[in-house]
């Protein structure tokens, strides 16, 4: 009978333990890590739009958008925009985190993005 129940015990202790292993946090943590980056991204992007306004990314030259974007920069969120067929020249690396915002705006698309980590 001893032995019956030492033997349960350790079943029951290796199951434990073998549950403990399979069942890890980390990786629903990362997740939850990465959707707050893209949220604090995407309300970057948003707050850039809300501050300039629309009127900035229509009626700015390309390159001065592109400019004040990359003066925004900082080590750790980077911005970029393509505006129509002009194209800032940055993108993000390929392992962070980045969001973007596309607008159909007369006359052209313009799109938005950010990441983070370093400038690119």
């Amino acid at each position: 009978m001893k032995f019956l129940d030492i033997a349960v015990a350790i079943l029951i202790g290796a199951s434990a333990i073998a549950g403990f292993l399979a069942w890890s946090p980390q990786q629903g943590d990362a997740t939850a890590a990465e959707f707050a980056t893209r949220t604090q991204l995407r309300n970057e992007l948003l707050d850039i739009l809300q501050s300039r306004g629309f009127a900035w990314l229509i009626q700015s030259p390309p390159a001065s958008v592109c400019a004040i974007l990359a003066g925004m920069s900082n080590s750790s969120v980077s911005f970029s925009a393509v505006l129509g067929a002009y194209s800032c020249e940055r993108s993000p690396p390929a392992d962070s985190v980045s969001v973007t915002i596309s607008l159909r705006l007369l006359p052209m698309m313009v799109t938005l993005e950010a990441w983070s980590g370093t400038q690119g």
